[in-house]
């Protein structure tokens, strides 16, 4: 078993964030993602009315754009400002261009890119680069970090959004694979949707790609659902739940499933404020 949590996962592939359900689930301005989004702006470009001319901004692992498409609101009244859009994922791309394409979006661009090797893009172009829990999945995450501060201009800032440990699906999740498993710390989360979960982890990361004035923020905001069965559906089609039922035996899923319905119940009895407390990563370079 322990083998198997060191492969490359299903969180950790274009493949298991394309499919198409999965991207209809995470889209996009309105999805509870983009408040974190908020935060991440509001931390470094201390203002929701961009008017300074030629701000380029890089969204990075972007999956359908819930930062990109907000931060388009901020820079309408910003000439000849630029937002890029980058995900591993071509439907997750697919999908954003769509909707520029149907919204007749300007100022825009949705590209393929790997956020570890962003070899098209050119040294000290952007102003602010974020990722809103896209950096966390990186296999070599410190290489990602590294671009990050490459494309940057002197004195640009960025801003990455890392789950805690006490977000409340990590603990539904880890609560329903005890039951099953017995050792909670077998859970596949550890390198990928926990691997900032340590804040001084998260700083020194960041700092050890070149930034400075690094500060790790908290903030806490809420995914709602009508029901637990509404909830379990919506998780269903993330891969980091594939990558929990990968990891047990077919047979197991719909326990696990059962558990999560009553931890939820049981924990969670408004499940239209379910809280996600994460951590922002903002440093400068």
């Amino acid at each position: 078993m322990s083998n198997s949590v060191k492969q490359t996962k299903i969180d950790q592939t274009a493949e298991g964030w394309g499919n198409c359900n999965r991207v209809r689930a995470t889209f996009s301005k309105n999805v509870y993602t983009a408040q974190y989004a908020n935060d991440c702006m509001d931390l470094t470009m201390g203002t929701r009315d961009i008017r300074d001319p030629n701000i380029k901004i890089l969204d990075v692992a972007a999956g359908t754009g819930a930062l990109s498409f907000v931060a388009l609101d901020r820079i309408q009244n910003s000439n000849n400002s630029f937002i890029l859009a980058t995900d591993f994922s071509e439907k997750m791309i697919a999908y954003m261009n769509n909707v520029i394409k149907q919204e007749k979006y300007k100022n825009i661009e949705a590209k393929v890119m790997d956020g570890q090797c962003m070899s098209e893009i050119q040294d000290n172009l952007f102003n602010y680069v974020y990722s809103v829990f896209g950096a966390i999945y990186f296999p070599d995450r410190a290489k990602g970090f590294r671009e990050f501060y490459r494309v940057l201009k002197a004195n640009g800032k960025m801003a990455v959004t890392a789950w805690r440990v006490d977000t409340s699906f990590v603990k539904i999740f880890t609560y329903a694979f005890k039951q099953l498993v017995g050792d909670e710390s077998l859970i596949p989360l550890k390198n990928t949707v926990l691997s900032l979960s340590d804040k001084h982890v998260f700083k020194s990361e960041l700092e050890q790609a070149g930034f400075r004035d690094v500060e790790i923020h908290s903030v806490t905001h809420y995914m709602s659902f009508p029901t637990v069965q509404a909830f379990l559906a919506h998780w269903q089609q993330n891969p980091v739940y594939e990558d929990i039922i990968a990891f047990l035996t077919p047979a197991r899923k719909q326990e696990f499933d059962n558990h999560i319905l009553a931890y939820l119940a049981a924990n969670y009895p408004d499940t239209t404020k379910i809280p996600c407390p994460c951590y922002i990563g903002v440093g400068t370079k």
